[in-house]
Parts: structure tokens; sequence; C-alpha cells
């Protein structure tokens, strides 16, 4: 190490700046490719080889131990650190995090070991020449880049593998591979993604609108950004249900004259092609609350338990109308 007096630090003789709004293990990733050493034993070698990192959502809580050998040994302080991480949206994209279960508006990895068995991790293929990915990326409510106007995806064109960077390097080959964008799999170029389809225009209309909601922490329609979303992501997942008797999802059907296929898995888990396809509409029947609401009753009548499971849990400005308006 080397030791710098305006820091007061021993410092790595590796480092790197995290680019703007990066993913934590993204740039831990970069970090090792730096120093030329294979992301596993890099860990070992900084962290010890007992830390727990690759085999868990280690973007979702960075655990402090690692927070403070970072904040020691590099130029970062602890804040900037866990800016990484996805806490950087705690109180505005979600209101709380939960290590032992799925988490409103954060996509799910399903990790098993350092194996990703589902499709959490999205990106821009045009943002990927910058050879790093983004800590947005891991909303469930990120569908699509504003910078580029593309989709986002969430799996390898060519194999249909999950996002894995972290195995890129894995094997016993010597050379090491610096590109994030290649598929772990087949090694397909992930930046060579079709883009022949865009984004229409309502769906960088709500890209934009719920960026500045979770921005400002708040919207016209709430207060809390967290609580705009919470209902958001609820009545989106009613609307997969595979209940042919939900009264809400026919009226909504047919007030928007979509169709919504039925769906084994859960919200969370659809692909990001499925998901981007209910929540844009939800969020035009939220824009236009209470007035949407009646609209759909007005059909034909349903119970609130086709929109929710528990109604007391609803933000008070979604409950008052539920409750005593129609």
């Amino acid at each position: 190490m080397v030791y710098i007096d305006s820091l007061g630090k021993d410092l790595w003789p590796f480092y790197l700046k995290p680019q703007k709004n990066e993913l934590f293990s993204s740039w831990i990733y970069r970090m090792s490719i730096e120093s030329n050493v294979k992301p596993i034993p890099f860990i070992n070698s900084c962290f010890g080889r007992n830390i727990s990192f690759w085999n868990r959502d280690i973007d979702l809580n960075i655990p402090e131990n690692i927070i403070r050998i970072i904040a020691n040994h590099t130029p970062l302080n602890r804040g900037e650190v866990e800016n990484m991480s996805l806490k950087k949206y705690l109180g505005f994209a979600f209101e709380s995090i939960d290590l032992n279960s799925l988490n409103k508006n954060i996509s799910s990895l399903g990790i098993r070991h350092r194996k990703r068995r589902k499709f959490g991790l999205t990106f821009c293929p045009s943002c990927l020449n910058d050879n790093y990915f983004r800590v947005s990326w891991r909303l469930l409510t990120t569908i699509v880049c504003l910078e580029c106007r593309e989709y986002l995806y969430d799996r390898c064109l060519k194999c249909g593998s999950p996002v894995s960077f972290h195995r890129i390097n894995v094997g016993e080959s010597r050379k090491i591979n610096p590109n994030l964008f290649d598929c772990f799999n087949c090694g397909y170029d992930l930046r060579n993604m079709s883009r022949i389809q865009k984004p229409k225009e309502e769906e960088l209309y709500y890209q934009k609108f719920i960026d500045s909601t979770i921005a400002k922490g708040y919207n016209f329609i709430s207060n809390y950004s967290f609580s705009y979303i919470w209902v958001l992501l609820v009545l989106s997942s009613k609307l997969k249900t595979t209940s042919k008797f939900n009264q809400f999802k026919i009226n909504f059907e047919k007030f928007y004259n979509v169709k919504i296929n039925q769906e084994d898995e859960i919200f969370n888990f659809l692909s990001i092609r499925k998901r981007r396809g209910i929540i844009v509409l939800v969020n035009k029947m939220l824009m236009n609350w209470p007035k949407s609401y009646f609209d759909l009753h007005k059909l034909k009548r349903f119970n609130n338990s086709h929109l929710v499971d528990n109604l007391a849990k609803m933000p008070f400005w979604a409950y008052y109308h539920l409750k005593f308006k129609y």
C-alpha cells in the first residue's frame, strides 16, 4: 500500500473512480481488471476468503466490513461507497430494504451460489459502450433509457442467459477479459442487441415521470414517491393474475383496449418486456386518479380485494377513495 499524507490513508496501489450512477459490483469488477487479477481472487485478496460476495446480492446492501475496508484504502468515503448500492434509493424508490424476501421495486437476481437464475440485472445496449452497469438498472420501474431513447434488456439475445458479468473470467484461462458487455455463457456482445424497435412516446413519458418522482421524492398525486411506486407495483401485480374472474383486470382491459396475458410468474419475476407492457398502463391510470378508478368501477362493480390483498396497507391517498368514494 501507499500512504497518502493529504488523505491520511494507506491506499491500494490500484484505483478507479466510480462512474456516474455505477453499480457497486460493476465497480469492484472493473477494479479487479485494473489490477490484472480475476474477480474472485481479487475479492479474496482485498476482503478475505471468508467474505460472502458474489454468492449474495452485494448491491442490495453492502456489508459494513467491506465499506470500512474500501473507505480506509481508497479516496472514497463511506457515503460514496454506499451510493453505489441500492440504498441510494432508500426512501425514494422504495420505503425499506428486506434482506430476506422480495423487495418492492428491486429486481431479483435469483442467486444460487454464484449463479443467477433470474433476470434482475437489465442494461441499455448503447450505454454498455461505457463498460459499466448502472444502479438504476436494478429498479423494477426502470424500463427504458432516456438518454439513448432505447429499451432496456434483461438477457442475452443469443443464448437467453441472465446478465452475470462476474462470471466472465471464471475458468482456467490466464487471459483476462476486461469487457463487462460480453455474455458470460456464449461470449455474445450485448451491445449488439437489436434496436429496431424503439420505445413509444408514452413509454418515454412514463420513464421521465417515474425518474422525476424518485428524484424529487414526490409527485402531484402522492407526497411520497415510494408511496406512489408501491401502489403502482401492487396494481401492476394484480393485472398479471391467473384468475379469469378478477373484475378489475376485466374492466381494465376493456377500458384501455388491451389484452394482458395470464402469467404464472409473480410480477417481480416477469421479463422486462412483459413488465413494461403492464406498468406503463397502470401509471397512466394513476396519473388520472381517482377519476380513472371511478371510470373502471362504472363498467362493472368489483371488490377492492381484486386490487389489493390488504386495503389497510394502502397509502391514504389511495385508501380513501377505495374505501369511501364509490
